[in-house]
């Protein structure tokens, strides 16, 4: 992977609902961005539960002033603690960051999805397109996608740079990753509001503070602004897939999502 050192300063926030079993998801979290080959990282954990409760493992990690907590104790409901980084983020901006992160505390987002965002969206701009990521779990021996309950059939495909992108159905994964122009925008619009975003799409809370742009504006002839790269089988490539470290849906049968394969989220057209 190129030495990004002299060009990249991200700006990373991560809900964490704090439950002493989900820091093992947060401990993953933090070490794989420590390992960005960026100049600068500063992460800000949002969550409900005090500094000292998660200083020594953000230490094993992060000097002291690349970490900011942000602590919201009791949030009323529960799932309005994943909004409460935007203000946040609106603050960043008027910082020197060149990209900003926002990731739930059990998405596994590596330096090669964020490599994949930084080489795929400058293509995709002119588009109005954004390079979009694929929650996946891994169950017996398969990589099963999350969030698509069924396959999106004959997607729409885009041949930009030598890549192929193609149209998904369900585009939620439970994080984003903008640069300056992407970020600019996103605060201007409904989606950056609780209340506002609901005009965008039906998605709940939670998912709606992870919706980044998807939903807003799309170019013409699109649903959402998201595409996901593909092979000539149109299966998603490795680095737009981002595992779900609890593996809550593949095992289970009494969960109607995280039972597609990989290679089925696209399929052709009879």
């Amino acid at each position: 992977m190129p030495d990004l050192s002299n060009e990249i300063r991200c700006a990373a926030f991560v809900t964490h609902f704090h439950r002493p079993h989900t820091m093992q998801f947060l401990d993953r979290v933090l070490r794989n961005l420590c390992e960005f080959p960026v100049a600068r990282m500063h992460v800000t954990i949002v969550t409900n539960t005090g500094p000292g409760t998660l200083a020594a493992l953000t230490g094993n990690y992060f000097a002291p002033d690349h970490v900011t907590f942000a602590t919201c104790a009791d949030p009323q409901p529960p799932q309005m603690l994943t909004w409460m980084h935007k203000s946040l983020l609106a603050q960043a901006e008027r910082h020197d960051f060149t990209h900003f992160l926002y990731l739930e505390d059990d998405i596994g987002l590596t330096a090669a999805n964020f490599r994949y965002f930084l080489t795929s969206a400058p293509a995709l701009q002119p588009l109005r397109l954004i390079p979009g990521f694929c929650r996946t779990e891994f169950y017996n021996g398969t990589i099963y996608s999350v969030d698509a309950p069924m396959p999106t059939v004959a997607p729409r495909l885009i041949s930009v740079s030598g890549k192929t992108f193609a149209v998904p159905d369900y585009p939620f994964c439970g994080c984003f990753v903008m640069d300056r122009a992407l970020l600019q925008e996103y605060i201007a619009s409904p989606a950056f509001d609780v209340e506002a975003s609901k005009s965008l799409c039906d998605w709940r809370t939670m998912e709606r503070a992870a919706a980044g742009l998807v939903w807003h504006a799309p170019p013409p002839g699109h649903r959402h602004r998201y595409v996901l790269p593909v092979n000539q089988a149109l299966r998603p490539l490795a680095c737009c897939q981002v595992p779900h470290m609890p593996n809550s849906y593949a095992p289970r049968q009494d969960r109607g999502f995280g039972k597609l394969e990989i290679g089925r989220v696209f399929m052709p057209g009879p």
